[in-house]
């Protein structure tokens, strides 16, 4: 009776234990994925506001020099991705509490400068004549606050990129033996 109690209690501790590898290695992997996923969504929100900051300083110099019609739209920066990690950081950025602040930063940003691009469609869409002098002024405004909005994301973007990389690199100990044993197994010679 004994050896049966000792037999169930090593198989519960071992159960439990694999139990508690196999979680560590799921979330050590989805950290892995997110890190990765952020710092191709920095690139791309890098980008967007890079256009949308020269798209709208073309636009104020046709309306300052000849009155047109503005006819560049502004494309929003995609700013979904950053609410996964604000409530669900990986492991590796809850290390350094500046870079969670940087991606609270860069979420609020993200936010406003879709706020002031979304307010300068509407307006635009909503003059009958968008050439007049009173309409064209009010778009330099716009436009002037979205290139302002648009520096400072970029800015932010700039300095998140360098702590999501290092949060990379602070891969946990079973993840690194994991693939250590995943490139042994691939590197022996198959029978």
């Amino acid at each position: 009776m004994v050896p049966t109690l000792i037999g169930v209690a090593l198989g519960f501790v071992l159960a439990v234990g694999w139990e508690m590898v196999r979680n560590a290695l799921t979330r050590a992997r989805r950290d892995a994925a997110v890190l990765e996923a952020a710092i191709a969504e920095i690139d791309a929100a890098r980008a967007t506001a890079a256009n949308n900051q020269q798209l709208a300083r073309d636009d104020m110099s046709v309306v300052k020099s000849k009155g047109d019609d503005i006819v560049n739209p502004l494309d929003p920066v995609e700013g979904g991705f950053w609410d996964v990690i604000k409530y669900d950081p990986p492991r590796g950025l809850t290390v350094d509490p500046a870079a969670l602040a940087r991606v609270r930063d860069v979420a609020r940003r993200t936010d406003q400068v879709n706020e002031m691009i979304r307010a300068r469609e509407a307006f635009k869409s909503s003059q009958a004549k968008p050439a007049d002098f009173q309409t064209g002024d009010r778009l330099v405004a716009y436009d002037a606050l979205i290139d302002m909005f648009s520096a400072q994301l970029i800015e932010k973007l700039d300095a998140l990129k360098p702590a999501v990389e290092a949060a990379q690199q602070r891969r946990p100990m079973l993840v690194r033996l994991a693939r250590t044993a995943r490139m042994i197994a691939l590197q022996r010679p198959v029978d």
